[in-house]
């Protein structure tokens, strides 16, 4: 009957000490695949070592320390890596975290049942069970928050952190776990280790939300670069709107005159100089109609106006065959920027030729853009694949980026032999 006692003490005891190391583990995870495949490898995992550190503990309870380090620990490592979508050190910093909480909570419980319940394991078991479900709602509520939020940061800190959980986990193994020398520790040499194995745990929290309050600052500050290119994306498009208008009641007006130029020649008879008005006329592209989008036409023909200014030669290819569900404030960002930079390359050029090819043209669901220029090449620099300017501040191509970052496309930028070549791929929503 004792055995029998014992065995469910042992059976239990593992349980709640290997589930509660899972589940805390878990609560700081962000696993690699599906959540029934994780309960299902867990599961396995928790049966396997339940078993094997009861049946250790009954049979050969000397070497249990021995089973703890290489069983448990190694393979844990090698178990959780292998489930988590983090780094090793995350994983690392994690384990050595649970570990921590489970073996204080485990120090804590026995104590109490020594202290003062003539060591009863069934107490034990009861004070590890309200240790966990309190460490469980902890975590809950202060630290898997910014815990989750802070693992996109691979910075050292997290080599670190995990050096501070581990050097609590050999505190409290050595003072508290490790019989032979719990036997020769006075009370205030364990109430010392305590209280060292409790700061630890409280410098660890600080640490974390320390860096999780550096994240907070550095996401508000991205959100507020992005408030601001926003911003200057809704200038640029009222810009154009404004231009657009303007260029329309131009176009209007010149219409109004060619067409009492074109009357008058008719009414005279005279088809000679009808003929070469025409022609003239059509040298102008006045009236050129580029496709049916009404965005990148109107943006096409404010930027072409603006390169003929400047004596820069447009040819373009434009094949749009469908509807193209874009938003007109991402075609702005993505079209207006690239012809706009491509404008600015041609005038620093000190080639006498000076010409931008614009191809735009549908290919299954992808909308095709590829904007080509003459440009001097030592004025423009690239950093981390994004070229920039030398000559003047702007945020046109990291706009263009994120525009077509928002519809899952890619966007290359390419430099060589005096030309600059922007190349866009952009997935149409259905």
């Amino acid at each position: 009957m004792a055995l029998g006692i014992t065995l469910e003490f042992s059976i239990l005891r593992n349980f709640i000490e290997i589930f509660l190391f899972c589940f805390l583990f878990l609560m700081l995870d962000k696993p690699r695949f599906s959540w029934k495949k994780i309960i299902l490898f867990y599961a396995i995992f928790l049966i396997f070592h339940t078993v094997i550190g009861t049946l250790w503990v009954l049979y050969e309870p000397a070497s249990y320390e021995k089973y703890c380090t290489v069983s448990i620990v190694l393979w844990s490592i090698l178990f959780f890596y292998s489930m988590s979508k983090t780094t090793i050190f995350q994983v690392l910093y994690n384990i050595a975290l649970q570990v921590f909480v489970l073996l204080f909570g485990i120090f804590i419980s026995v104590r109490i049942a020594q202290i003062f319940f003539h060591s009863n394991p069934w107490i034990d078991i009861l004070f590890r069970i309200l240790y966990f479900i309190l460490v469980v709602i902890l975590y809950y509520r202060y630290l898997r928050k910014p815990y989750l939020s802070v693992l996109s940061y691979r910075g050292i800190h997290w080599a670190m952190l995990a050096f501070v959980a581990l050097l609590g986990d050999i505190i409290v193994i050595y003072y508290g776990m490790i019989p032979r020398h719990v036997m020769v520790r006075t009370v205030r040499e364990q109430i010392i280790a305590v209280g060292i194995t409790c700061l630890l745990f409280i410098t660890n929290i600080y640490m974390l939300q320390t860096i999780f309050l550096v994240e907070e600052e550095r996401k508000v500050k991205e959100k507020l670069k992005y408030s601001m290119m926003n911003n200057a994306f809704l200038k640029k498009e009222f810009a154009l709107i404004e231009e657009s208008v303007q260029e329309t009641k131009r176009i209007q007006h010149d219409i109004k005159h060619h067409n009492k130029m074109i009357a008058e020649f008719a009414r005279k008879k005279d088809m000679e100089n009808l003929f070469l008005y025409l022609q003239e006329l059509d040298k102008e592209n006045c009236f050129v109609h580029y496709c049916n989008n009404h965005t990148i036409n109107s943006i096409l023909t404010i930027y072409i106006q603006r390169a003929k200014r400047e004596k820069i030669e447009v040819t373009t290819k434009i094949e749009i065959k469908q509807e193209i569900k874009i938003r007109d404030i991402d075609l702005t960002s993505i079209l207006g920027n690239a012809l706009e930079n491509a404008i600015h390359g041609c005038i620093l050029s000190e080639k006498p030729l000076k010409e931008i090819k614009i191809a735009i043209y549908t290919k299954g669901k992808k909308l095709v853009i590829i904007v080509e220029n003459t440009c001097k090449e030592d004025s423009i620099c690239f950093i981390d694949g994004m070229p920039k300017s030398k000559s003047r501040e702007g945020i046109g191509t990291y706009s263009m980026k994120k525009s077509v970052d928002f519809y899952h496309g890619d966007i290359d930028f390419r430099c060589k032999n005096g030309n600059f070549l922007c190349r866009i791929l952009v997935t149409l929503p259905s």
